[in-house]
């Protein structure tokens, strides 16, 4: 029983540590350009910045996460009407 215990938290904490993965930056970016791209975006700027400076993009807005945090993906569409 003490076993079948151990097996069921090690798998638990294995998941769990594994979806918290640190994203690399230039990744992240690259796929989220890649689907912003896909549904047929095309004047839009994506940038990375450290997370303290997220205030200082107006019109911008977060779109992803990484380095752990300490980074922010923002995104704005610049598409005229």
């Amino acid at each position: 029983m003490k076993k079948a215990i151990l097996l069921v938290t090690s798998a638990l904490l294995f998941s769990v540590s594994a979806q918290a993965e640190v994203k690399d930056c230039d990744e992240l970016h690259d796929e989220i350009e890649t689907k912003i791209e896909n549904n047929g975006v095309e004047d839009f700027d994506l940038i990375i910045v450290e997370k303290d400076e997220v205030n200082d993009h107006k019109g911008f807005k977060v779109v992803g996460s990484c380095e752990a945090g300490s980074h922010k993906i923002m995104y704005k569409n610049n598409y005229k009407a």
